[in-house]
């Protein structure tokens, strides 16, 4: 296993270590590709824990869930079992709620329907401690279908130019699509201050508030891990996905206007435009 210097330091002299979390609801089908993927980690074992949150709304699928990950990772990870009655947004912030910053200043997040690459962890790791100006790291994914097929595409172009400055990536992130739950590695710090919103486009909402409280983004162009598309989707595409985007807007200008047009102008014209938005198609 291979490990980076700087973060080997901080877990050696510090007792710190990256906190890798696991957020299942219903798709034991899945998830045991979901922790191949976390044992097949580059990035040394001793440098990472493992917390698996369950908000399965079956036993059932609770149970096998629970089965497959201690055939797979060995009873070295924490699991939670949630009520299942939580709405995907109460899951994700109640489990941010409970990391421990002092113990994991590094929070690396999962989906039970996703695959990573080997190098998904090592090469945000090693990015992050060795950047302390950024606060997250995401990663391009190449598509697979329910069977795990490639799709022949990635969830982001491979040929994409990062804009440069905290003014452009704020405008860049309130209008895209780049980046998902599974791509994420984030400082512990931002998690801890990062409002409550109910929302579906909280991978988005973790980028803005980053670039808001001045911790800069790092992309990676190369995809390294594998996003799942199918059925059971969390995830509501379509009219329902493109309408909160535009509720997520108006709730950062309603909330936080001054914090993000400080930083980007423009914010005051996408801010109209989703009211404008929100009038034409009636949303609540």
């Amino acid at each position: 296993m291979h490990n980076t210097p700087l973060f080997h330091d901080l877990v050696k002299k510090k007792h710190k270590k990256l906190l890798i979390i696991v957020f299942c609801r219903d798709r034991s089908r899945f998830i045991e590709q979901c922790f191949l993927s976390i044992k097949d980690q580059t990035l040394s074992k001793n440098e990472y824990d493992i917390l698996i949150s369950d908000n399965s709304f079956s036993d059932q699928e609770a149970s096998k869930n629970h089965d497959l990950a201690v055939k797979v990772l060995n009873n070295k990870f924490e699991y939670i079992r949630q009520s299942g009655q939580l709405s995907m947004c109460e899951h994700v912030f109640k489990v941010f709620a409970s990391v421990k910053e002092d113990s994991y200043p590094f929070v690396a997040i999962h989906n039970d329907d996703d695959i990573w690459m080997n190098n998904h962890l090592l090469e945000a790791m090693s990015y992050l401690v060795e950047h302390s100006n950024f606060g997250c790291t995401l990663s391009n994914g190449e598509v697979i279908d329910s069977d795990g097929h490639k799709k022949g595409y990635t969830t982001n172009p491979t040929d994409w130019r990062v804009p440069s400055s905290i003014n452009d990536k704020l405008k860049f992130w309130l209008t895209s699509w780049y980046g998902n739950f599974p791509s994420i590695v984030i400082r512990t710090s931002l998690l801890k201050t990062m409002p409550v919103v109910e929302n579906q486009h909280i991978d988005t909402w973790m980028v803005l508030w980053s670039l808001a409280e001045g911790q800069d983004v790092k992309c990676f162009t190369t995809p390294t891990y594998l996003y799942r598309k199918h059925e059971s989707s969390m995830t509501q595409l379509g009219p329902k996905m493109v309408g909160d985007r535009h509720k997520l807007r108006i709730w950062i200008g309603r909330h936080y206007f001054l914090k993000f047009f400080q930083k980007c102008p423009s914010f005051l014209l996408k801010y109209i435009k989703s009211m404008l938005y929100k009038i034409k198609n009636n949303i609540n």
